[in-house]
């Protein structure tokens, strides 16, 4: 089987999430006897970039030649678009190229809850930026969005959406979500047809799993965790910040430290509120090879509004780090088993967090019991089983 790979930007695995998730698929594809390729629209200067057996960079106002020929010479039987934006025309395009070849398929992915278009920008971090200069047009704008009645707000975001994720069910063979939860929610989202239905899948994220924890080792430090992009629409920070807050006043938990990894657009922003709320106890990182960090501290937060698959919860239990995270986005409840794994807490409820946060930091023999569930449970995440996954839907393209 010959496998294309449609991205915005060359494969460098260190860029972002997807980026390692199509490093990882390509190797797990080509471990199964495929040839995978890449075709991309710009180039990446992040090294090291991902081997393929072939790949062409494409010129977006060109797209159907120069797509059509790498199709038909590399007899490509699957095309994945992993992370490409564009409209109606570029899709076309892409549709087009892929159709010059008998049989071959196109598969769109997408890489988040479907329903993330309902939250709302936080106005808090968007005047922050507007105030000091951070991207400032683009934070006016969303700064602006924020003010509208939510009833005004979701209406907009809901016929914008429904073209968007329309465009994906009318031009492409399938679309590919990260979880059996985003279903329901994407079908009526995209006003799908029962035909159209049947051509959408849920295919987790692969983990590579060598490096695991082992439970009783020791190493383990009293330290919070996150690691991720600082950006508060999505990841919300700013909440566990606040709920930090709660958590410095414990006489029971003075020990404990919060470390934070990870850079975006957001960074100061959290310095900033760090630094209203007086916290002494939070330790901002950087940009970090996470892997250390997994390994020492003892519990992973997370106060995302909304996630796609969250690859940080499965390397923070791989590592024995236990999450706390709120119950906001389907693919939470397939990461952890709440209760068993980690915990899992109402979404948007800071005084519930906080208390299960503090709970879990004070109880060592439950964050122990947690901890061996955890290394246990992410092996369904095994690079072996997810790619399993994906052959089975490549059977079903053909039927």
């Amino acid at each position: 089987m010959n496998i294309l790979f449609l991205n915005n930007q060359e494969v460098a695995p260190f860029t972002n999430g997807i980026q390692r998730i199509t490093d990882t698929l390509a190797r797990g594809f080509a471990g199964r006897g495929a040839w995978c390729y890449s075709a991309y629209f710009s180039e990446n200067e992040v090294c090291p970039k991902t081997e393929f057996a072939g790949k062409i960079r494409l010129d977006r106002a060109q797209v159907a030649d120069g797509l059509g020929r790498f199709v038909c010479e590399h007899e490509i039987d699957v095309v994945i678009c992993q992370q490409v934006d564009g409209g109606r025309d570029l899709f076309e395009q892409v549709r087009r190229a892929c159709s010059v070849r008998q049989g071959c398929r196109v598969l769109y992915c997408l890489h988040t809850c479907p329903g993330y278009v309902f939250v709302r920008p936080n106005r808090q971090a968007e005047w922050f930026r507007v105030v000091h200069g951070i991207r400032q047009v683009f934070s006016l704008k969303k700064w602006l969005v924020g003010l509208l009645p939510v009833p005004v707000y979701n209406r907009l975001v809901a016929a914008r959406t429904r073209r968007e994720y329309g465009l994906y069910n009318e031009l492409f063979d399938g679309v590919v979500l990260l979880s059996g939860h985003f279903i329901a929610e994407y079908c009526a989202l995209s006003a799908a047809s029962p035909q159209q239905r049947e051509r959408v899948w849920a295919v987790p994220n692969a983990c590579l799993l060598g490096d695991k924890y082992e439970p009783g080792s020791g190493g383990k430090e009293k330290e919070v965790l996150v690691v991720g992009r600082l950006s508060d629409r999505s990841k919300r920070i700013s909440d566990l910040l606040r709920v930090w807050a709660g958590i410095e006043r414990r006489a029971d938990l003075q020990g404990w430290v919060l470390r934070v990894v990870g850079t975006g657009e957001d960074e100061a922003y959290y310095h900033a509120l760090a630094r209203r709320l007086d916290l002494k106890r939070v330790r901002f990182e950087g940009r970090q090879d996470p892997t250390e960090y997994y390994r020492r501290a003892s519990v992973f937060a997370m106060t995302s509004a909304y996630e796609g698959f969250p690859m940080t919860l499965v390397e923070a239990q791989q590592m024995g780090c236990v999450p706390v995270a709120f119950d906001s986005f389907g693919s939470a409840r397939d990461v952890v088993a709440d209760g068993i794994t980690g915990v899992l807490v109402p979404p948007g409820d800071l005084a519930a967090y906080e208390q299960a946060l503090a709970a879990l930091m004070a109880d060592d023999e439950r964050r122990a019991s947690l901890m061996r569930a955890g290394v246990d449970y992410v092996e369904r995440f095994a690079v072996e089983r997810v790619v399993d996954e994906w052959f089975g839907l490549f059977r079903s393209l053909w039927k």
